[in-house]
């Protein structure tokens, strides 16, 4: 029943079972380990990552890639946070996550305390009243003799980097300036992906039967009625069907396969719960 509720949400929010999993009843084992794929339930209405101590608002996945769009949850609708940003890039974990082709960085400057060479419709105001209070920059305006590095810590006091997407006209910005667009373009997120590895991974172990799961050093391995099978991800009572669709050459392959057998009772419980 746990397993059932858990398919509901993820396929309610249009993402896959795996590799992502809530931190709930559900065993952690039946989805990647790693805390990059663990997702939040916010507020009962949409999915959020962590990486660190930022937070994104999941908004799109792609079920036939490995593309997913998220946004930062402290800059969605607001260019000014209740507090002051303690990240100066907007950093993911590498080694589980890329940016996608489509992304550019955007760069936040808030509390200016001088006048700075940015054109009037890249400034926005954090405070009422405040003059050359907040400017956003991207690479269009470095041909222009603007140097970022003389913002950090000398006219401003917080920086921040966020990508977009590439796609965001900023030079249709209405006659009040371009803040209106960013914070719309903040909210349309930016595309990342995430290890593509693992979706064939996946998608090689669920054709043979098998459920697809992680141990406890966060590696890949699929989950079997007779055991556990971390390589080649298949099932033995399914190899037939993926090899059925191979040359004859590749038939005397062979694989060296660590298979770790469960109890009967954990195997019988596992099953039991995921069918249901």
């Amino acid at each position: 029943m746990i397993a059932y509720s858990w398919r509901s949400s993820l396929q309610l929010w249009n993402l896959p079972t795996f590799p992502f999993w809530i931190n709930d009843s559900r065993p952690d084992y039946c989805g990647h380990r790693d805390k990059g794929y663990e997702l939040e339930c916010f507020n009962n209405e949409y999915p959020v990552l962590q990486f660190e101590e930022l937070k994104f608002r999941v908004l799109n996945f792609s079920q036939s890639t490995n593309n997913m769009i998220i946004a930062r949850m402290d800059l969605w609708g607001n260019l000014c946070p209740e507090k002051k940003p303690m990240t100066t890039i907007t950093a993911l974990n590498y080694t589980l996550y890329d940016y996608s082709s489509t992304v550019q960085n955007q760069t936040l400057f808030y509390n200016c305390s001088q006048a700075a060479p940015i054109p009037a419709g890249n400034r926005f105001e954090c405070s009422p009243g405040a003059r050359n209070n907040a400017y956003f920059v991207d690479n269009t305006l470095l041909p222009h003799g603007i140097n970022l590095s003389d913002f950090n810590g000398q006219l401003c006091d917080a920086t921040v980097q966020v990508p977009i997407f590439k796609t965001t006209a900023f030079n249709e910005a209405p006659v009040g300036g371009a803040a209106p667009l960013l914070v719309q373009a903040l909210k349309e997120g930016f595309e990342v992906q995430y290890d593509r590895s693992l979706l064939v991974a996946c998608n090689r172990c669920q054709s043979s039967g098998g459920r697809c799961g992680s141990n406890s050093t966060t590696q890949f391995v699929c989950f079997c009625r007779d055991g556990v099978q971390s390589a080649p991800s298949l099932c033995s009572d399914g190899m037939h069907i993926f090899f059925s669709a191979l040359p004859a050459i590749q038939l005397d392959v062979s694989f060296a396969v660590e298979l770790t057998i469960f109890k009967k009772v954990k195997t019988t419980i596992f099953f039991k719960n995921t069918t249901n």
